[in-house]
Order: C-alpha cells, then structure tokens, then sequence
C-alpha cells in the first residue's frame, strides 16, 4: 500500500491528507499510515536512495508539522514549514493562508532571502 497515487488527478497536498485521514478511518495505525506515505511510497517510485527516510545523504524534503501525527494522523495537516532542498519554506514564504487550503500565489523564496540556483 502507497499514498499519492491519485496525484495528479487530485491537488497533490490536499488529496494526500484527505488520503492519510482516510486510511485512519479504514483502521490502520498512524505509523502504518505514515511508512505508507514516506518509505513505501518512495519503494514504488524507485527513489528510496534519495526519499522516504531522514538519512545522512539523502534528500532534505520533509515538513515541520505542529502536533503528533503518531499519536492522530489529522496532526500532519499542520504544517507550519516545509524543506525542499535543503532550504526551509514558511507558509508565508510559499504564499500559502494557513487553513485556507490556498494554492500558493507565487514562486517560494527560501528563508533569509537566498535564491536556489538549482
């Protein structure tokens, strides 16, 4: 089992999240629900060398999420940032209303105005 397959039919944030919540109400575990979306998500894509673990050489995308998504999976909504590459997005950053489910109204800038050359 695999989250986000759905993408790109569904926005990709919010279908993901209604997903994760979804899964809780069928009976799974919120660590079954979140190795689902992170480990073997990046299994089926072929990209567990670069995702899916917070690991010394692996990429730095993840989010930082206000609450415990261990102990209630609707925690993981939250999300108060996000990492992409190394670089740290506020919400504000990312043009993003908290609790809108706004898409982002322009182009991230990373934290302390730095701009990715990638």
């Amino acid at each position: 089992m695999v989250t986000g397959t759905d993408a790109p039919f569904v926005p990709y944030a919010a279908g993901l999240h209604a997903e994760l919540r979804l899964y809780a109400r069928a009976g799974l575990k919120p660590a079954q629900i979140l190795h689902a979306a992170t480990w073997k998500s990046a299994t089926a894509a072929r990209v567990e060398h670069d995702l899916g673990s917070i690991e010394i050489g692996k990429l730095a995308d993840l989010v930082v999420i206000d609450g415990d998504p261990l102990a209630t999976i609707a925690d993981a909504d939250n999300v108060v940032m996000t990492v992409k590459g190394g670089h740290a997005y506020t919400l504000e950053d990312l043009g993003v209303v908290p609790g809108t489910g706004a898409e982002p109204t322009s182009e991230p800038k990373p934290i302390g105005g730095e701009s990715d050359s990638k």
